[in-house]
């Protein structure tokens, strides 16, 4: 697994080397306006290196870097974000370049010092986050999905819709799912089974259980934005529930 850590080296007392100038130093304090591009500036490196690295960057682009090290190949990219204005592309790898030769010089170990510069993608942030969500199938017998898919259930299939929130409990996880598929395969039909759901959440499990034909049920959490969200989901499946 990958971590990922924020540093700032502005209050080093000297710098490492004389500070390069941009052509727009007059001005250096980023502003972003809305919709402007942002560019991203990576170097890949060496853990050893990006401290200096770092350094480099704040040092050009009056910006903080932020360092990405890949715990398995510990391969580090340090990176800014930076509007690209008046400065062209060469010019900054030029000077990226002649930072990196000063670095190797005083004998920092750099692993590629690789430099990619990419345009970040505008999005829409309010709804791309709702792709991670989608609608899970379990088994032929029920169906959860958040409100905004269209996708339609088979014959019979009984429907759980919930939308990602503060509560625990949407089916994504692999705990809840878990238990999501053990409630179809546990289910008999004809036959009276109870449930007792403990720290409910969304209520998700409970009113899954509900759909798929279990009597009686009750859910309960010690958390009150738990309890109101399992309420307000409650209410909209079912026309009694116990809570």
């Amino acid at each position: 697994m990958a971590k990922q850590a924020f540093s700032s080296f502005s209050k080093l007392k000297k710098p490492l080397w004389p500070r390069p100038a941009m052509p727009s130093d007059n001005n250096r304090g980023v502003c972003v306006m809305p919709g402007s591009p942002i560019w991203q500036i990576s170097v890949t490196t060496s853990a050893e290196a990006e401290e200096a690295i770092a350094a480099l960057l704040e040092s050009i682009f009056a910006e903080p870097a932020s360092v990405y090290t890949d715990a398995q190949t510990q391969r580090t990219a340090v990176s800014i974000y930076w509007p690209k204005r008046s400065c062209p592309e060469a010019e900054i790898r030029v000077r990226l370049r002649r930072g990196l030769r000063q670095i190797r010089e005083r004998g920092r170990g750099i692993y590629a010092g690789r430099v990619a510069i990419r345009k970040i993608r505008r999005q829409d942030w309010a709804e791309s986050w709702k792709k991670h969500f989608k609608p899970l199938e379990f088994g032929q017998a029920l169906l959860v999905k958040p409100s905004w898919s269209q996708c339609k259930p088979r014959a019979g299939q009984g429907v759980v819709v919930l939308d990602p929130g503060l509560s625990f409990g949407t089916g994504q996880h692999p705990t809840t799912a878990f238990c999501l598929e053990q409630l179809v395969a546990c289910r008999q039909k004809g036959q009276r089974q109870s449930l007792l759901d403990i720290g409910t959440g969304t209520g998700i499990l409970a009113i899954a259980a509900a759909k798929l034909g279990y009597r009686p049920i009750q859910a309960l959490d010690l958390d009150h934005s738990a309890v109101r969200v399992a309420k307000a989901n409650a209410r909209r499946h079912l026309r009694e529930f116990d809570l």
